[in-house]
């Protein structure tokens, strides 16, 4: 994570999203403003991780953050979870907030949009309110990631029915951030000295 804007075409991160073999984080199913640690989450292998350098200077978080992502997958449907979290010198990476996008309603949850396979889409995945002080030293970590289960169901990744899909498969998502498509996230920031 870094606050300039890239500078270079940087080339997309992937991952495979796994419908048939979802993992299951830590906490899954319980209330988001519960503190987990999200190490065993990050480890794995479908899981993208972006951190930022130790902040110089505590910055205080307060609102929705929102993230700005450029994605593409090689299916007609795949879903997006994303976590931010606060982690200390100690290397604990705390869970901030969470947010989820099942892509094929990236427009909305009124009308279905099939992605066309490997073509890269603009989403917005807004995520939890949060009120939280990040101190200086510790560094934002953000996870990319496809499941969430058994908050959200496993996606077929095929574009058919979630419920009754016949059949699952495999989805190669990509992550972009390039100066063509710089994904972003936006955080609400209180001003220095404001509480």
């Amino acid at each position: 994570l870094d606050r300039e804007a890239p500078a270079t075409d940087e080339p997309p991160d992937s991952f495979l999203s796994t419908p048939d073999l979802p993992f299951v984080p830590v906490g899954a199913t319980l209330d988001p403003a519960l503190v987990l640690d999200l190490r065993e989450t990050e480890r794995q292998e479908d899981v993208l991780v972006y951190t930022s350098a130790p902040l110089e200077a505590p910055l205080v978080l307060h609102g929705q953050f929102i993230l700005e992502l450029h994605v593409a997958a090689d299916a007609p449907d795949a879903d997006v979870v994303c976590w931010l979290a606060d982690v200390p010198p100690d290397g604990r990476t705390t869970r901030i907030s969470r947010g989820l996008l099942r892509l094929r309603y990236r427009d909305g949850f009124d009308r279905e949009r099939p992605l066309v396979p490997d073509e890269p889409v603009s989403v917005c995945i807004h995520m939890d309110h949060v009120g939280h002080e990040v101190a200086a030293g510790h560094r934002l970590r953000l996870l990319v990631g496809s499941t969430v289960f058994p908050l959200l169901d496993p996606n077929p990744n095929t574009g058919e029915p979630i419920a009754t899909a016949p059949t699952v498969r495999t989805a190669r998502e990509s992550v972009f951030h390039d100066r063509a498509r710089p994904s972003r996230l936006l955080l609400p920031v209180l001003p220095k000295g404001a509480r």
